[in-house]
């Protein structure tokens, strides 16, 4: 088992409730998405796939049957979660698979370099900003039925009706992104904490004022 795939089910050992927000329904994949997103992935049996909205994990289970890899799956519903590590206990392949029940958009995902991500228009521009970083640095992204916003894909494949997969690389990339700059995220980052902390100074109560005044006149 991997260090990643190790720390991932450390960290699925202490899952107890739902995590995050509502960002996609359960939508399994077919045969025919499973076999055409992995091929837009060209995994090897050295790579980490992360499969972001994972339900039952069945593409997972097949990538690592096909290619050897590893893999780790996110979900924030702990039954939909429950049943993924069911499936991949099912499957043997509990050594290569972790499957986490944590809230997508707060994943740790700066080791990834493969993902196939199922989310909603809103999930996917949260993620946005992680995924230019994950492309300018090579990786490869699939993400089924919703789209990237501002990215273009390389590849745009309908594998069945309504449903639509699209392949980024770091040629999807716009000019003015395609060298990702960490520094720009940092800053990013300090100014929402800035922020932050201006806007709950601002809710800060004050105690009122007691006016001293002088004890009782006690000469008589």
């Amino acid at each position: 088992m991997s260090s990643l795939v190790a720390a991932a089910e450390a960290r699925a050992a202490q899952d107890a409730s739902k995590r995050g927000p509502y960002l996609a329904p359960f939508l399994p994949s077919s045969e025919i998405v499973q076999r055409e997103s992995l091929r837009m992935l060209e995994l090897t049996s050295d790579a980490v796939l992360y499969d972001i909205g994972c339900g039952d994990a069945r593409l997972l289970v097949e990538a690592a049957r096909q290619h050897g890899c590893q893999g780790i799956g996110i979900d924030y519903d702990e039954a939909i979660v429950l049943k993924a590590r069911e499936s991949v206990a099912q499957s043997g392949l509990a050594d290569a698979i972790a499957i986490l029940h944590e809230n997508a958009l707060e994943t740790d995902l700066r080791a990834a370099h493969r993902i196939f991500v199922y989310l909603m228009p809103k999930g996917m521009a949260a993620l946005r900003t992680t995924f230019v970083r994950i492309l300018s640095e090579g990786g490869r992204i699939v993400s089924y039925v919703f789209s990237i916003p501002d990215l273009e894909p390389v590849e745009k494949l309908q594998p069945e009706p309504m449903t639509n997969l699209y392949l980024y690389t770091k040629d999807s990339l716009p000019a003015g992104e395609s060298e990702y700059r960490p520094e720009e995220e940092e800053e990013e980052e300090e100014e929402e904490e800035n922020e932050q902390q201006e806007q709950e100074g601002d809710r800060v109560v004050r105690a009122p004022q007691v006016e001293q005044r002088d004890g009782p006149n006690t000469d008589r």
